[in-house]
């Protein structure tokens, strides 16, 4: 494994990336690889925690158990734990924080994150607050914090007069369906950690396959997200839902939203993807009253506290944590549920090899030269999404020799726009040898999506063939 810093988020922290593979067995880039997308959103940490679960269960299984090593061997598996570092670190301290850092002014007076929410009642973390209204008979429920601007509190009907910390939300900041909503970010990819998402992606476009991550429901996602239209793949999504809902326990439900991740490498890398919304009361099993049955610390009763602007006041609520993240000895169940997911998703991309090279000899030195190119992976080596707006990478199958060859039929790289997923396509060449005795050629195929493969054919000319075919 190799793990490595590919860029930083908006208050400059490190994100990070893992890259597991065989070396041995080839460069990471040659095989077809896997992308496991850490959280978007700060508060969704339990996206990081299984990021990490998978990691540690290739780099443990590796050598005993079959499957992995397979994958490890011939596919690349690339990990981003986190992508909004930031959210994350203030999650972690207690303040649940979806988007990313950069300073909003959401109360429009002309400050910029002034006045966020925080724990007054020091039990490490940041709750609602509630007062009770005399004239309303009900009460007004604030963020647990205190008006550091004078503007007076958010409440139920005063919304906003808080000004919390950031920010724009990631996973709408990303071009496909992209709109310019406030917490949409001024331009898609206008934040630094979406920047380093599509850095790394376009830099390995090996990647066939992505698990993205985040969580306040238990479902499974694909595109589109943007739209209610069928994707052109809609029946290979249709197929791999089925089994995941099987594999998972987890219903395949569509939730619509702009800009997201998935959108855009689906509609431009060739890739499929999938979210995973990892935990939750969103189509909990059950419904929400069994996820609050299930979960009773998601609601925490209320406790008295003497507010030192409003007097007495009520700490408690819904704590959004719960909402988002079981319980830390719940962890590895829940990764549990996802790990068949993943390691399927490593498994079927496609995986081309050369399974049979023919040779006819012609007269004199002519030979006739063929290759059969298998995909042996489940997947096509391109998406029809692909293929319909033409950026798909086609396989190349490459005829290579020394100067006592002569190409006299077909081109020395022959493209082939798509090879389905277990079928096999076979390419065609005639060459002349020049000089009599051994001759080496050399076939290799490569495919964006679909790796690398090699083979070589030594033929051998005697004496007299070459002086009677070749003045």
């Amino acid at each position: 494994m190799k793990a490595y810093v590919i860029g930083n988020s908006f208050e400059g922290r490190e994100i990070w990336a893992a890259e597991i593979t065989n070396f041995l067995k080839g460069a990471p880039l040659t095989k077809p690889a896997m992308l496991f997308v850490g959280p978007h959103h700060g508060n969704e940490m339990i996206g990081k925690e299984i990021a990490l679960y998978y990691m540690r269960y290739l780099l443990s299984n590796y050598g005993a158990n079959e499957t992995v090593t397979r994958i490890l061997n011939e596919k690349t598996i690339y990990i981003i734990p986190c992508v909004n570092v930031d959210g994350n670190d203030l999650s972690v301290s207690g303040y649940p924080q979806r988007y990313n850092c950069r300073p909003m002014d959401d109360d429009g007076d002309g400050l910029f994150d002034e006045d966020p929410p925080e724990d007054l009642n020091g039990d490490g973390r940041v709750m609602d607050m509630r007062f009770w209204n005399e004239t309303k008979g009900d009460w007004d429920y604030y963020p647990e914090g205190l008006d550091k601007d004078g503007d007076g509190f958010c409440t139920n009907e005063g919304w906003p007069k808080a000004d919390g910390i950031g920010g724009i939300d990631l996973n709408r900041n990303y071009p496909k369906g992209w709109t310019n909503y406030t917490n949409h970010g001024l331009y898609p990819f206008s934040e630094p950690e979406t920047q380093v998402v599509r850095d790394f992606v376009l830099a390995h476009p090996n990647i066939a396959t992505v698990f993205d991550t985040h969580s306040g429901a238990v479902c499974l996602i694909h595109p589109w997200a943007y739209t209610g239209n069928l994707t052109p793949d809609n029946q290979l999504y249709v197929t791999l839902r089925n089994k995941y809902e099987t594999l998972t326990g987890y219903e395949y439900h569509r939730i619509g939203a702009q800009g997201t991740t998935d959108d855009w490498i689906y509609d431009t890398q060739s890739t499929i993807c999938f979210v995973m919304e990892l935990f939750g009361g969103g189509f909990y099993p059950g419904g929400y009253t069994q996820f609050e049955q299930d979960y009773p610390d998601l609601n925490v009763p209320w406790q008295n506290f003497t507010h030192p602007q409003l007097g007495e006041v009520q700490i408690g609520g819904w704590w959004a944590e719960r909402a988002y993240n079981p319980p830390e000895a719940e962890i590895e169940e829940w990764a549990l549920k996802n790990l068949p997911m993943l390691l399927d998703l490593s498994e079927i991309t496609p995986r081309l090899k050369i399974t049979q090279l023919n040779m006819q000899k012609g007269n004199g030195a002519v030979f006739n030269i063929s290759a059969t190119i298998a995909n042996m992976g489940f997947l096509d080596t391109a998406t029809l999404q692909a293929m319909q707006t033409h950026t798909n990478k086609p396989v190349n199958v490459t005829l290579s020799f020394s100067g006592n060859v002569e190409l006299v039929a077909g081109n020395q790289t022959v493209s082939i726009a798509v090879i389905k997923g277990s079928k096999t396509a076979t390419t065609q060449w005639q060459i002349r040898i020049k000089q009599s005795g051994y001759t080496w050629i050399k076939i290799q195929v490569a495919s964006a999506k679909g790796g690398r493969d090699e083979a070589y054919l030594r033929i051998y000319v005697p004496e007299r063939e070459r002086l009677h075919t070749i003045p």
